[in-house]
């Protein structure tokens, strides 16, 4: 399980096949044709090699949805048996998804609304010329403390819609 690609004819009866068990090559790395080889069922391979299949999920947002999404795939070294969508988070995991949204592709997410971003301007400037006890409400500092002033907000979505 090396996962190196290589070729079958387009002729040969194995060609439609999903899985095989290669026993021979000609050539090398990406050009190497298969000589030799047998149909194996996913369900076998499962079966015979359990204990080296990785699952793993990865949660990561889609920008276009605006959404934290869920993907399990399950790995046998570099070959991908299966892979799937999840559903989406819910609660606490999907707030921690949300904030780690935030701290990956930025504040912008938000919908701040223009007198929120009005507010934020104005206590900028109170903030860089009067110090304490004005917050600094730049993107850095909101991120910095994002667990005190947003999580508490936060329903439980794993979107912004």
């Amino acid at each position: 399980a090396k996962g190196s690609g290589a070729m079958v004819d387009s002729a040969d009866p194995l060609a439609g096949e999903t899985w095989l068990v290669v026993a021979d090559l000609q050539g090398k790395a990406q050009n190497a044709r298969i000589t030799a080889a047998a149909p194996v069922d996913e369900a076998d391979i499962r079966a015979a090699l359990a204990d080296r299949i990785e699952i793993r999920r990865e949660t990561s947002f889609d920008l276009d949805r605006r959404a934290v999404r869920v993907r399990e795939t399950a790995r046998l070294g570099a070959i991908t048996l299966a892979e799937r969508m999840l559903p989406a988070p819910s609660g606490a995991d999907a707030d921690r998804a949300i904030l780690e949204a935030l701290r990956e592709h930025g504040l912008s997410l938000l919908d701040w609304g223009k007198e929120a971003e009005t507010l934020r301007q104005r206590l900028g400037w109170l903030n860089r010329g009067l110090g304490a006890p004005w917050p600094d409400v730049s993107d850095a500092a909101l991120l910095d403390r994002i667990e005190d002033w947003l999580l508490p907000f936060l329903t439980g979505a794993a979107s912004f819609t």
